[in-house]
């Protein structure tokens, strides 16, 4: 292109000169037919340079939890490849595993919707409330229990209410049917089973039982008393009938010590701190062989019948024994 510019210039050139040298028209015409035969061939295109074309080819498809792999090709051979992240897993549609409780939200759960791996999460405010009846009443309190801070064992403990307290209820909940009572000027909760309408009239305890039923008894001071009495009553005192089976079956008096030391059949005063050596020793002297060893004793059954001095009291003892040969 160069080549053909410079001789397009040059020709021009030569044609001005001539022109100023001498005959106008002879100029123009020499100088047409010079441009035409100097024009120069255009030079063969060069081939362009290849571009790669690549297709992709998944070799290893990608998991939840692994990567996969991509292979790239091109048609001249020219190849490389690729990782591809893993997908990760996929949790939709969690569905509730109703362990939410009182004091604390639930849980719930969902498949992965890639694979088999399941996803366990906190339910948020899924903890259960308690409901609640209004009431206005006052109840009084049937026997000593705790007040708590929520209308279950699994609340806190307040305080405690004694046997017939008067308390103020205000609400009975639907769910444990506990009592909602005023406590201290908070408020606090009661088993329903502790609370009734009325007073209980409180029973006299064991021991003062005892001292009122023993005050009715009579008051023996000698066992030979004791013994006519009860012999009175129809107990078979100082006899041992042999049940035929190794057991026995005996009726003594037992004269029985504030500390709880016995004395069998009182003359004969088998006392002891061993039970069962005392029992051994009462039943020798009813008419047992002394080489029988009793080493147990089965069922028996003591019955107060009367007073003593100094604040013993006077048994009757009717037991099996069972009977063992040395």
């Amino acid at each position: 292109m160069k080549n053909r510019l410079a001789t397009i210039i040059f020709l021009a050139f030569t044609a001005t000169a001539l022109v100023a040298c001498g005959n106008s028209s002879d100029v123009a015409e020499s100088t047409v037919d010079t441009t035409i035969e100097t024009e120069v061939a255009t030079p063969e295109p060069t081939e362009a340079p290849h571009e790669h074309a690549y297709t992709e080819t998944i070799t290893t498809e990608a998991t939840c939890e692994t990567d996969g792999e991509a292979l790239y090709t091109c048609e001249c051979g020219d190849s490389y490849t690729e990782p591809i992240t893993a997908t990760g897993h996929v949790f939709e549609n969690y569905s509730s595993n109703n362990d939410a409780t009182y004091t604390a939200d639930g849980t719930e759960t969902a498949k992965c919707s890639n694979c088999d791996v399941t996803d366990t999460r906190t339910a948020e405010d899924s903890m259960l409330t308690y409901t609640y009846t209004d009431m206005d009443a006052t109840m009084y309190v049937q026997k000593t229990v705790n007040v708590r801070s929520m209308p279950s064992t699994d609340g806190e403990k307040l305080g405690s209410l004694s046997t017939n307290d008067k308390v103020k209820v205000t609400g009975q909940c639907a769910e444990t049917s506990w009592y909602r009572i005023e406590f201290d000027g908070n408020v606090g909760y009661v088993s329903d089973s502790y609370l009734g309408n009325d007073k209980v009239v409180v029973e006299q305890t064991k021991t003062e039982q005892t001292k009122q039923t023993q005050s009715d008894l009579p008051t023996f001071a000698t066992y030979a008393e004791v013994k006519a009495y009860a012999i009175s009553l129809g107990y078979p005192i100082g006899t041992a009938t042999d049940n035929g089976d190794g057991t026995c079956t005996t009726y003594s008096i037992n004269y029985i010590t504030p500390d709880g030391c016995l004395s069998f059949d009182g003359e004969y005063q088998a006392c002891s701190a061993d039970l069962d050596v005392a029992r051994r020793q009462a039943c020798s002297i009813l008419g047992f062989d002394i080489n029988i060893h009793y080493t147990s004793f089965g069922n028996y059954k003591n019955v107060t019948i009367a007073n003593a001095e100094n604040g013993y009291t006077w048994q009757v003892c009717r037991e099996q024994y069972w009977l063992v040969a040395r």
